[in-house]
């Protein structure tokens, strides 16, 4: 079992969803915009023990048509009244997400801002996170992961999946190393 816990974004092909089972990652979400409805039921039916999770940006009612578990919506800068799924998936600069209310299992997403943020901010980002129970969606370097794993301020993380070499063929070696370190 994973000391940090993992959910395994944007899958598109069952070679990644087999490979985060079996890490037994927390969740495997579904981007509903990269992948179509046959495709996600196809690579569902051959994962078991993990929880299944679907990316939208838009208004979402056919949850249990999808026999998923819960929604990732993808939220830019709203007020914390409009952040009510199980998890969501929040951009937004620290200043504004300090003022809005967080549940367990929330997403911070921090994308190229991130490389221009200093070291300290970076660091009030990711206690931030810790002290909410929220996965962090960040672009971190394997050397800064070490470091945050081994002082144990990182709740969760988001990894994601990624196109195939060939069907049924891809290198997981970056993954492999991000899990070594997870599971310490």
């Amino acid at each position: 079992m994973n000391r940090i816990k993992i959910i395994a974004s944007s899958i598109t092909n069952l070679t990644d969803a087999r490979y985060f089972a079996a890490w037994a990652v927390e969740a495997l979400s579904f981007d509903l915009e990269k992948i179509d409805r046959n495709e996600y039921f196809a690579i569902k039916d051959w994962v078991e023990g993990v929880k299944i999770f679907l990316e939208t940006t838009e208004e979402f009612s056919d949850l249990d048509i999808y026999e998923a578990d819960g929604i990732i919506y993808a939220v830019e800068n709203k007020s914390s009244e409009d952040i009510l799924s199980i998890q969501t998936k929040v951009s937004a600069s620290l200043s504004i997400l300090q003022k809005l209310s967080f549940k367990e299992g929330h997403i911070l997403r921090a994308g190229e801002e991130w490389q221009q943020l200093s070291r300290g901010d970076q660091l009030e980002w990711i206690k931030f996170a810790k002290e909410n129970s929220c996965f962090l969606d960040l672009p971190l370097r394997i050397i800064d992961l070490e470091k945050y794993a081994e002082s144990e301020l990182i709740y969760g993380l988001v990894l994601r999946g990624g196109d195939e070499e060939k069907v049924g063929f891809k290198s997981y070696d970056e993954l492999d190393q991000i899990f070594d370190i997870i599971e310490g």
